[in-house]
């Protein structure tokens, strides 16, 4: 069936190769990856292509709230900005702009279309191909399976066309959370998705595909089209205005019906009967007739440590081991998962291959192995956003991560493009949009790109000229336009690879003086001393790896460094630019806390602006929602604020949070990266007295009487009521062999003591002990 299935799917793409070409179309110029010198190359027409670079524009649609500074698709002011960006490659030596089209710009029909063809609108489009020929600029197109989806599809599943999310979703094919939370993007690996996405991407194949302008393809799957499940950014306010959820403990995804159905019939093929999933699960209760995909708690061993963190993920690359950190269930989750995505990845590149044979595909997909590895992919795109702030999700060492995965692309014979984004100032400092740290960070990565044999680019905007609201991750000021001609210009030494680079970028600018570097050396540092396997005498714990805690205990965090312009961000893992912890006043990064307060001068100045640069913004601070303190009235996220959070605990920095051992009473199996903050507007966050769960610390601590009650016991229960407890799963079991979650395990959970609905495990006054 599903064979047959995608026939048909193909068969209607074929129809779709029937409609005209767009109307400046003429002979593309062909477009190939070939292997020169050993490394691969981008070739059109028989020609290396020159190692320029390129932009990719960031554009996203309003969704039904315009966007004061930003021009949509059908606004006029559009085309005329995208002509600029044109014009400032053309002025810039840049060869190639990457260009993103979305089916909800397209077509704009009011409900579902019988000939779609019919509906969509490629004028604007058109118009920017054209002028791109006219000025010698070549185009990757670029669109993703994302939430920039048509009004009559939203319609149908009964989700708003103007909101990033809809809490108790009924939407059957929006990828949807453990809380009912639905996302407005597709369900991943879904049929009836492909169904309606395929007229789009069809047609638009079909029209560029002969367009003189055109060298490529680029395409994306999840929320943000860079390959990963979300929820992902939608937790956070949103740039243009559009008000963030808030992050709660494991907003797993995906338990849509559409998912759901396919989970399960995914199990039946997998164990063949209803009782071998049960002994797999170790679960007598589960229904393949009933079937329901598990809650989160019975995915993971240890539930407190997926209080920040995303489902294990191979989009992601967190270094997780998922047998390590989940049951029999979570695996199974886990593996469907992959599954849907790597179903995806092949349908749709297929797709485009097929109609267009002619031209490379490229996908976003940094850290999966099997995208590189597939046929029809030619190569991989990613975008960093550098850690001058605090991103969703810390990546440690991201330097050394950047180069890494560009390392592991080309090595599979594929393009390696990376289109770095920015964390442009709010306010210029001195007329500068950047500091000297990110200048010289960009640079630094672009030298290092191209010494890998890496495409170097940068993200660009449509934003109009003059504007002082920069509120995209963006390069656009004069000293970045310098960075970029520099990197273009740079001629890497075939075979040397970035080390060379690195060490004389760290000569140049004092990084190697030894106590008292300049402040803001830290990735580049970080990057030498962990991919270039030097400053061994700073792995204090020999396990070859320098972390930012050993790279600023190794230099002493008393010093107060030299009196230099500042080079490179600090590193995101534990220390700022002062070496103090992260997040932590004095750590050289006025970060969103401290702005909203004004709380630390010494970071954030009188203005409460860091001199170092800030994080890409949000609409509001991201810092817990309410008061902004924690249990005791100190600060959030501040030693004595009654929270044990991932600095602290896995520090042991503060006893009066964490007790004698720095460990919380919930502690978890591995400690998560960074704390995560919710956005200003959104539910508060998990582990945070007053986001409506009573948490193991709370409990134990009886330090939160507004989640747990005066008698230390949650009043409102989990912020959704999951069918099982928020405890290991371990083997499935609860503490009296009946399965974990269920009325009888022996623990009186959340859910249960809420509602009072299980006195065998809670007794008639629901204390939270096991039954006896």
């Amino acid at each position: 069936m599903r064979t047959r299935s995608f026939h048909f799917l193909l068969a209607v793409a074929a129809l779709f190769c029937l409609i005209p070409a767009a109307p400046g179309a003429g002979f593309a110029a062909e477009s190939v990856v070939r292997v020169v010198s050993g490394l691969p190359r981008l070739v059109v027409d028989g020609r290396e292509a020159p190692a320029s670079g390129f932009y990719e524009v960031y554009y996203y649609p309003s969704k039904g709230r315009p966007i004061p500074n930003q021009p949509d698709y059908r606004d006029p002011r559009w085309v005329a900005a995208m002509r600029r960006v044109v014009d400032r490659a053309v002025a810039q030596g840049v060869r190639v702009v990457m260009a993103s089209i979305w089916w909800g710009d397209v077509d704009g029909a009011a409900r579902r279309p019988a000939k779609p063809a019919k509906t969509y609108d490629f004028a604007p489009f058109d118009a920017f191909m054209d002028y791109a020929r006219s000025r010698g600029v070549e185009v990757v197109v670029k669109t993703s399976v994302n939430h920039f989806l048509p009004r009559w599809w939203l319609a149908e599943q009964g989700f708003p066309d103007n909101a990033g999310y809809q809490k108790h979703s009924r939407c059957a094919l929006c990828e949807t959370d453990a809380y009912g939370t639905a996302f407005g993007n597709p369900s991943m690996g879904s049929l009836a998705v492909r169904r309606d996405y395929t007229p789009f991407l069809s047609a638009l194949v079909a029209r560029y595909r002969t367009h003189p302008a055109l060298i490529g393809w680029a395409f994306g799957l999840g929320p943000t089209g860079e390959d990963a499940y979300g929820p992902n950014y939608i937790v956070v306010d949103a740039p243009g205005g559009g008000r963030g959820l808030g992050r709660k403990p494991m907003m797993f995804t995906d338990y849509s019906p559409d998912f759901t159905i396919r989970f399960r019939d995914w199990l039946k093929r997998k164990y063949g009967s209803e009782a071998a999933l049960r002994r797999a699960w170790n679960d007598p209760g589960v229904s393949l007739a009933r079937f329901r995909t598990p809650p989160p708690q019975e995915f993971v061993r240890d539930p407190a440590a997926f209080s920040r963190e995303p489902f294990p993920d191979p989009a992601i690359d967190r270094g997780i081991d998922p047998a390590t950190v989940l049951t029999a269930k979570g695996m199974d989750f886990y593996a469907f998962r992959v599954q849907a995505r790597e179903s995806d990845t092949a349908y749709y590149a297929g797709l485009i291959k097929k109609l267009d044979p002619r031209h490379v595909l490229l996908f976003n997909a940094r850290a999966r192995a099997s995208a590189r590895q597939q046929p029809d992919i030619d190569g991989i795109f990613f975008n960093p956003h550098p850690l001058f702030g605090r991103p969703l999700f810390h990546e440690l060492n991201q330097f050394y991560t950047i180069l890494h995965s560009v390392e592991s692309i080309v090595r599979q014979g594929k393009l390696a493009l990376v289109a770095a984004e920015n964390s442009p100032l709010r306010t210029p400092a001195n007329g500068r949009w950047e500091t000297p740290e990110q200048i010289n960070y960009i640079t630094a990565l672009g030298y290092s790109v191209k010494s890998l044999g890496g495409i170097m680019g940068y993200a660009v905007d449509l934003l109009d000229p003059g504007t002082t609201d920069h509120w995209l991750p963006t390069w656009f000021s004069n000293e970045a336009k310098a960075a970029e001609r520099a990197i273009a210009a740079y001629k890497p030494v075939p075979g040397a690879g970035p080390c060379g680079p690195i060490r004389e970028l760290r000569r140049q600018n004092r990084c190697d003086v030894g106590q008292a570097p300049p402040e803001g050396c830290g990735l580049i540092d970080l990057a030498y001393f962990n991919y270039c396997h030097t400053g061994g005498e700073c792995d204090a714990n020999h396990d070859g790896t320098v972390s930012p805690e050993e790279l600023a205990a190794c230099r002493g965090r008393s010093s107060p460094g030299l009196p230099a312009a500042p080079l490179l961000p600090p590193s995101g893992g534990g220390a700022g630019m002062s070496g103090a912890p992260a997040g932590k006043c004095g750590d050289g990064v006025c970060d969103d806390f401290e702005r909203s307060k004004g709380v630390c001068p010494k970071d954030c100045g009188s203005s409460g602006q860091s001199s170092g640069g800030s994080a890409y913004a949000p609409a509001s601070p991201m810092v817990p929602s309410g008061s902004g303190t924690g249990v005791s009235g100190a600060p959030s996220g501040k030693c004595g604020d009654g929270v044990c959070d991932d600095f602290e605990r896995s520090k042991g920095v503060c006893p009066k949070d964490c007790g004698g051992s720095g460990q919380s009473s919930g502690g978890s199996a591995y400690a998560p990266r960074a704390p995560m903050t919710s956005s200003g507007g959104g539910a508060g966050m998990s582990g945070k007295c007053g986001d409506g769960v009573c948490d193991d610390f709370e409990r134990s601590k009886g330090v939160c009487p507004k989640d747990c009650g005066s008698s230390g016991q949650s009043s409102g229960g989990s912020a959704y009521a999951p069918a099982s407890p928020m405890v290991p799963s371990g083997s499935g079991t609860g503490v009296s062999g009946a399965p974990a979650g269920k009325c009888g395990d022996g623990v009186c959970d959340d859910f249960e003591r809420s509602k009072g609905v299980c006195p065998k495990d809670c007794g008639s006054n629901a204390t939270g002990t096991a039954a006896p």
